[in-house]
């Protein structure tokens, strides 16, 4: 039971079976259930061994509830309502059930059509997707995983080979971007082409315009160039920011505001005469 794997298209969130937990966790239990290819199966009680096709499965009242609930729980849904939900799936003609004293087969309807397809564009009779009317549809199977994973890969490869020098002068001078572009590519340079939460830059452009945007703030900071010291003593530190928006820091020691002395503060008093005078 741990081993392989079974496809669930997508259509089955507009379904009705979707919009109920119990019943959607039921229906694709039968499709774990059912055998991917045809065998034959040893039942208690039966002398004969059993033939189970590929898209049928051999259960029971009680076996069926015990592998929808593995641990046994007191808000557990009882057998009898588990099996209730099964002849539920029947009604909707997602499977058919065959029942005899011993055992039940159930079988899933257009178990082939839907764990077949591949890759192509293929004609399907759509009718898994817990719906009772059937509908001639033209598929093309693409897989956007596959989609997503391929650029992704290529935002790795644009991120893994920063603009030189001559490529940022050159933009800025097409965009005629106030900036300079020496700063710019050696403070990113600096920092690895990375933002500020270490996330790699994808569009470098995009970072120079917020930079040429932001290049007056920079100029209006006194004393806060790269690891200068300002004039009051105090670090100016720039650290970059998402896309080229600059977080600038400014450490300074402000100083003392110095008054006048107590000497200057106290008022004048007549000189006293000298002796002899």
């Amino acid at each position: 039971m741990d081993a392989g794997w079974i496809k669930l298209h997508r259509k089955v969130i507009d379904s009705a079976v979707f919009s109920d937990d119990g019943l959607f966790k039921l229906w694709v239990l039968c499709l774990l259930l059912a055998n991917h290819k045809d065998g034959w199966v040893k039942v208690d009680g039966v002398l004969q061994p059993i033939e189970v096709k590929r898209g049928q499965f051999i259960t029971g009242r009680f076996a069926l509830h015990k592998v929808f609930y593995p641990r046994r729980r007191r808000r557990n849904r009882s057998a009898k309502t588990i099996w209730e939900w099964l002849k539920m799936l029947q009604t909707m003609r997602n499977l058919d059930i065959k029942s005899c004293s011993k055992f039940s087969l159930v079988t899933i309807y257009n178990y082939s059509t839907y764990q077949d397809y591949d890759e192509q564009n293929v004609q399907v009779n759509v009718q898994q997707t817990c719906s009772s009317r059937a509908a001639d549809v033209q598929l093309t199977c693409t897989n956007k995983n596959d989609k997503n994973v391929k650029n992704e890969k290529k935002k790795r490869a644009h991120a893994a080979m920063p603009p030189s020098l001559e490529e940022v002068t050159a933009y800025v001078g097409e965009q005629h971007l106030v900036m300079d572009p020496g700063k710019f590519h050696d403070n990113y340079t600096m920092n690895g082409w990375v933002q500020g939460k270490g996330k790699p830059i994808l569009d470098w452009k995009a970072a120079a315009r917020n930079w040429a945007r932001n290049e007056p703030l920079f100029q209006g900071m006194k004393g806060t160039g790269y690891g200068k010291s300002n004039q009051n003593g105090g670090i100016g530190r720039i650290r970059s920011g998402d896309y080229g928006v600059p977080n600038i820091t400014v450490c300074e020691d402000a100083p003392e505001s110095v008054s006048d002395s107590a000497d200057e503060a106290r008022p004048l008093l007549p000189a006293e005469p000298e002796a002899g005078g």
